[in-house]
């Protein structure tokens, strides 16, 4: 009985430190978007992106990045279409 109390905590214990690891690792990504944002913002990514009109694909793996990055360009008048794994399959194909 001992050693399977002693198993259930354990498991308990490593559940709940990947709860805070994974925790931990999504606020990084607040931490990052304004590094990201200001580099948007940068002569030498505005230059090619905007002013030349050119396309680019931006790729994020947290859904706060994204969405922050998405809500900049609208506020920029910049046309984006923003896929996550949140959509349908029909909404991802009507957005191009």
């Amino acid at each position: 009985v001992f050693q399977l109390a002693i198993g259930i905590g354990m498991q308990t214990i490593k559940f709940e430190h990947s709860k805070v690891l994974m925790s931990l690792y999504s606020e990084t990504a607040n931490d990052k978007l304004e590094s990201i944002l200001n580099w948007l913002c940068s002569a030498e990514f505005r230059r090619p992106f905007f002013i030349e009109n050119r396309k680019c694909l931006i790729f994020a793996h947290h859904i706060s990045i994204i969405s922050g990055i998405e809500n900049w360009m609208n506020k920029q008048n910049i046309r984006c279409i923003s896929i996550t794994g949140k959509q349908t399959r029909i909404q991802r194909d009507s957005a191009f």
